[in-house]
């Protein structure tokens, strides 16, 4: 037995004995107890020394780590990290193109992963036998991706254009193919542009109710092609208003001719550690509700599409 617990046995029966002194009877109490033994409880109780090593010892400080069981987009698409991300999976409906095939850059926020599988399903179902080619989303972690200015916060995601040969069957590449305005491949003569599959991925990602795109990076080629065929297909008119305002060309960076750069926004439970819009040290990221329908409204659509 420790000094510290055979100190509190003592303590703590001399203290019953002189708070409850005639618990029984007076004359039982005192002949239980010798005077030999009364003084030895006394000189227990007043020389036995403090063991404070043995005290049990104070409750630590909380910490301030930031704990949460959910996962978490932080900071800035260029300049932030992700927590406790989601990996994308291959599967009947989702490839990854192998020039972009790195393990550990298919990590996002679970309803952006979770978007592209509901995306992938649909128009596998609905448009005939196909299979989304992803390219990057973020690291594990987060944080700075080889060859992005973004993909930092686990919300973008590079999708390869949806392709068909002249038969009109689907076609498939190891790298991203680049497309002009006639929908013909740039460097692959056999290719042609999926009016019909690259407008039902638009559609369906603006259509999902349980994560929102705020922009998606496009060339301005493919975007005027997507937006004919929206038209084409008597897309509803809501629908088509927001294509025009999420299909932008980026600045900054390449025109992106050959993949769609998606990005959903901020979970509207992670405001204040989630940052919608990229960080610029040098100019004000202006965002598409701040713009105006005149001529310098243009300068701040291509600051509002700053890849980042």
């Amino acid at each position: 037995m420790g000094i510290g617990a055979g100190r509190y046995i003592v303590c703590n029966r001399f203290a019953q004995f002189l708070a409850h002194p005639f618990r029984t009877s007076y004359r039982t109490r005192v002949r239980s107890i010798s005077p030999v033994r009364t003084i030895a409880l006394a000189a227990a109780v007043l020389l036995v020394p403090v063991d404070v090593a043995s005290a049990p010892p104070a409750p630590a400080a909380p910490t301030a780590l930031f704990r949460t069981p959910h996962a978490l987009s932080v900071g800035a698409p260029n300049a932030g990290s992700l927590v406790r991300g989601s990996k994308l999976e291959t599967s009947d409906h989702i490839r990854v193109v192998p020039d972009w095939n790195h393990p550990d850059y298919r990590w996002g926020l679970p309803e952006l992963v979770q978007m592209l599988q509901r995306a992938a399903h649909h128009i596998h179902e609905k448009h005939g036998p196909c299979r989304m080619s992803v390219g990057d989303l973020s690291c594990r972690e987060g944080g700075s991706l080889r060859k992005h200015r973004s993909h930092q916060s686990g919300r973008d995601v590079d999708i390869a254009f949806y392709m068909v040969d002249r038969k009109g069957k689907p076609l498939y590449h190891s790298s991203f193919v680049a497309f002009g305005a006639d929908g013909r491949a740039i460097n692959h003569p056999e290719a042609r542009f999926d009016d019909t599959r690259n407008w039902a991925l638009v559609a369906t990602l603006l259509s999902d109710p349980k994560a929102r795109v705020q922009q998606i990076f496009v060339s301005n080629d493919v975007r005027k092609r997507l937006l004919i065929e929206a038209e084409r297909q008597q897309a509803p008119r809501r629908l088509r208003l927001e294509a025009a305002r999420v299909l932008i060309q980026p600045s900054g960076s390449s025109a992106h001719a050959d993949h769609f750069h998606v990005r959903i926004a901020c979970p509207p439970n992670q405001r204040g550690a989630c940052e919608s819009w990229p960080r610029s040290p040098t100019r004000e990221i202006v965002t598409p509700d701040q713009q105006k329908p005149n001529k310098s409204a243009r300068g701040k659509r291509r600051r509002a599409g700053t890849e980042g």
